[in-house]
């Protein structure tokens, strides 16, 4: 059933006509780079995944992923100046986020990658560490803009490891939730697995193809599930 869905979503695909696609033409306006090991109020500025734009307050959001090795898992807020002609970003603030305790997460207890804005909170998923003993499983964190803990999304059970059991089913160390973006009617969350499950299929390399799942969360609950044919590598 699963082979059928995906032949009839690539063949569905090719028959949308190409100007569906069509766009105004692209210009680089510019770039910046932090040098490794630049420090902001006692933070390393390192290890950027995830990105959002705060519209109301005309600031880039950036989530760290290094797994609280370096510093307290966290956050950075930047100013952004942008026209047709300057692109800029200054780091204004680090938020360092808390867990259900209180307390800053435990070095390697998550793995950050993506981040987006919900309703006035940050949502934020985590890898998790699929290859600890025991696992720690892949997480969506709801926060409070100063970083406290708010809940933790359902994650549909197939994404979770088994843990103890020979059949491997779940998502794959380091190839979990990495894309996260919200809707611009604040209703909607989709979610990105970067690898197939253990379950549906191989990872992608340069001689194969591999599905991975999206999902979409409406109202903070999952709802629905998208197979992704992603290219070879």
């Amino acid at each position: 059933t699963l082979k059928k869905f995906l032949t009839a979503l690539c063949t569905t695909a090719f028959l949308i006509p190409s100007h569906a696609f069509s766009t105004e033409k692209l210009k680089l306006i510019g770039d910046q780079n932090i040098i490794t090991g630049e420090k902001f109020k006692e933070t390393e500025i390192g290890g950027l995944s995830g990105l959002t734009y705060d519209r109301e307050k005309n600031k880039i959001l950036a989530i760290s992923d290094d797994r609280s090795r370096v510093n307290d898992a966290r956050f950075y807020e930047f100013d952004l100046k942008l026209d047709e002609k300057t692109f800029k970003i200054t780091p204004t603030e680090v938020v360092i986020l808390k867990n259900k305790e209180g307390k800053p997460f435990p070095r390697m207890a998550v793995d950050f990658e993506g981040i987006t804005l919900f309703n006035g909170s940050v949502i934020i998923s985590s890898e998790g560490w699929i290859n600890h003993e025991p696992p720690f499983d892949p997480e969506l964190f709801v926060f409070n803009r100063d970083g406290t803990y708010k809940s933790n999304l359902e994650i549909p059970e197939k994404f979770l490891a088994n843990k103890g059991q020979e059949n491997k089913k779940g998502v794959r160390d380091n190839l979990a939730f990495e894309g996260l973006t919200s809707t611009s009617d604040g209703k909607t969350i989709w979610v990105g697995t970067e690898g197939a499950l253990n379950q549906d299929d191989k990872v992608s390399t340069p001689n194969n193809t591999s599905m991975l799942r999206l999902i979409q969360y409406k109202d903070l609950k999952p709802v629905k599930e998208v197979a992704y044919l992603l290219d070879k590598v």
